[in-house]
């Protein structure tokens, strides 16, 4: 004998559950563009932040200073995480991941290339030095 009766947590079968299952893929893809957003944004600022700003750290550039600390930090709190989103959302798609013609994948990977090679190779090496000649005695 058999029933039309859904079973709870039986998959989608019913209109709702596809409707819901709908729902969560607009959901997750909204993420992922939002992450992919984010990802180029903090590329574009910490490239921004790198503008016109020499190489060596003297005592007295507290400007120059202060802007690599922001770069560093928008690193640390919009690219690292918002890269997480970015592949944890990818991945949950598996197979139904189609990607556009635009390329998001390509935009998320190349700003997290240019803001970690910027924040480190940049802004990060001239604070390294800086530190190190202000505990050396060099300054």
């Amino acid at each position: 004998m058999s029933s039309n009766v859904p079973i709870p947590g039986g998959g989608a079968t019913t209109t709702t559950g596809r409707s819901a299952a709908r729902s969560r893929v607009a959901t997750s893809s909204r993420w992922f563009y939002a992450s992919v957003a984010v990802l180029a944004l903090s590329a574009l600022l910490i490239a921004f932040l790198a503008l016109g700003e020499p190489w060596n750290l003297a005592p007295g550039m507290t400007a120059s200073f202060s802007r690599s600390i922001v770069a560093l930090v928008v690193t640390l709190v919009l690219v690292l995480p918002a890269f997480a989103v970015f592949r944890y959302e990818r991945q949950s798609a598996g197979g139904r991941w189609h990607e556009p013609a635009w390329r998001p994948s390509l935009i998320g990977w190349a700003g997290l290339l240019v803001s970690l090679a910027l924040a480190i190779g940049w802004h990060g090496l001239r604070l390294a030095f800086y530190i190190a000649r202000v505990w050396t005695g060099e300054l």
